[in-house]
């Protein structure tokens, strides 16, 4: 009996603030160097209503478009060239990937089986944004001290587990205590290795109040940035890298489209701060991430107390509203094609 047809159909999306459109588009041929897969799970953030609405332009969308969120996918077939053919092989996409038809959509071409179901590992492209700022740029070395904020946002407490992980102490900043305290309960440990502090907008208390909380109240190696776009300022940068020791590393991780101003240009210098900006990992980190996930040093499932909303490629647009009001760290929205 002859296999079915296979069929793409993709999301759409030809003007700012309207809904996205179901097309159906050629399933694409695997050429020399490449393979085509099969978008099993894609995951959206609570902010992709914005980007959909033209809402934030760093993002540099030119219509038509068909959007990419991560996913993860099954291999459907390979180059002429490929010394692996696996269609078993459960992989993880990157996190961007451009911005043509071969995006966001049922087939994707594209150059570990967890034992998860898609909408499980998924999850691993959004912790591979803060394994690059965590392991890649601060090079973060276990006992070290990093400061994380804010940290209890959907992207910033997974930069909270990955240092953990790697054998770091965190102090989380935030400004809801309910959420900081729900954190540090939901991810347990040793409790003396993750501390958090509520943030006030004052910047000598908030100074003071993170000071403490480093070991010994001596400061901390790194300061981690998180301040997500549509702030008009890192405001968190101030307090927060005026702990930090000699030597000490600030990483930029957010994506605010303001300056750093809150930051002592003459502290910086003198206490010879090193100033980092970083988004996403390269493969290795991707492999390391992996690994950490199989011998269980990141949970990632419902055994971490993870929620996963699905959706159809039918639903996107509910899925897009659902992830607006209820995404957040270990909650996520799966569109399941």
């Amino acid at each position: 009996m002859a296999s079915p047809t296979p069929t793409n159909f993709a999301m759409r999306l030809t003007a700012f603030g309207a809904p996205l459109t179901k097309v159906e588009l050629p399933v694409p041929e695997a050429s020399a160097g490449t393979v085509v897969v099969r978008n099993l799970a894609t995951s959206l953030t609570s902010y992709m209503h914005l980007i959909l609405d033209g809402k934030l332009p760093q993002h540099n969308l030119q219509l038509p478009v068909i959007p990419n969120p991560p996913c993860v996918g099954r291999i459907h077939a390979v180059g002429p060239d490929a010394a692996r053919d696996d269609p078993y092989t459960k992989i993880v996409q990157g996190h961007i990937c451009g911005t043509s038809d071969g995006a966001y959509r049922l087939w994707e071409e594209w150059k570990e089986e967890l034992g998860y179901s898609p909408a499980v590992p998924q999850s691993i492209a959004n912790y591979a944004v803060f394994a690059g700022a965590i392991i890649e740029a601060a090079k973060l070395k276990p006992a070290e001290t990093i400061i994380i904020g804010p940290s209890s946002g959907m992207f910033s407490g997974l930069a909270v587990e990955i240092a953990l992980a790697v054998g770091g102490n965190v102090i989380a900043l935030g400004r809801s205590e309910r959420k900081l305290a729900a954190m540090k309960q939901r991810i347990g440990g040793d409790p003396g290795r993750l501390k958090y502090v509520v943030m006030t907008g004052d910047d000598e208390i908030d100074y003071g109040a993170i000071m403490q909380a480093t070991p010994d109240g001596v400061g901390a190696e790194v300061y981690n940035d998180w301040t997500p776009e549509g702030n008009t300022g890192a405001f968190y940068l101030s307090a927060a890298s005026r702990t930090l020791k000699f030597n000490g590393r600030i990483v930029l991780s957010g994506g605010t489209t303001a300056g750093l101003g809150g930051l002592s240009y003459i502290s910086a210098v003198t206490r010879d701060l090193q100033i980092l900006g970083k988004w996403v990992c390269n493969r290795q980190t991707v492999e390391q991430l992996l690994g950490m996930v199989t011998c269980g040093l990141l949970r990632i499932g419902v055994e971490s107390g993870t929620i996963l909303k699905e959706f159809t490629l039918d639903q996107v647009m509910e899925a897009v509203e659902y992830a607006r009001e209820n995404v957040a760290w270990r909650h996520y929205a799966v569109v399941c094609p």
